[in-house]
């Protein structure tokens, strides 16, 4: 997550706010501050199941962080969030954790990609064979 807030130059992200953005149930169930407790009353599977959910979710994040970042293409990010939702769902076949996780992402948002800045905003590319972009009312670069 450090990532997220270019290693402490911004406010940090949490996991859930991050996860929530592109379309994950973000945290649900316990959260990190009754871990503490749920250990004192025993309840470890309870915490593995909640570690569990908070690491699909880190993956799940990182596959996107890795498309915006272009270490995935498109291509590429939908294969490997395809494999990943696949191995998911089989896991959930054992795991009602990762079952409910499935049944609270939103598999659009997730999965959804804009592939060009036109779709996304409406903006115009000035020429092909360079990055320069024209700004909706602002100033060209």
């Amino acid at each position: 997550m450090d990532f997220l807030s270019n290693y402490g130059a911004s406010p940090k992200f949490s996991l859930d706010i991050a996860s929530r953005a592109i379309g994950l149930p973000g945290k649900f169930g316990i959260s990190g501050v009754d871990v503490g407790q749920y250990y004192q009353d025993g309840r470890q599977e309870e915490i593995r199941q909640y570690c569990e959910t908070d690491v699909i979710a880190t993956s799940a994040m990182m596959l996107r962080v890795m498309h915006l970042t272009g270490e995935l293409s498109t291509k590429g990010f939908r294969k490997s969030a395809s494999a990943f939702l696949d191995f998911l769902s089989k896991s959930s076949e054992e795991k009602p954790h990762v079952q409910e996780f499935l049944k609270l992402l939103d598999f659009e948002r997730f999965t959804g990609v804009i592939s060009s800045l036109e779709e996304n905003v409406g903006m115009s590319v000035i020429s092909s064979n360079t990055n320069v972009t024209k700004f909706p009312g602002g100033m060209q670069q």
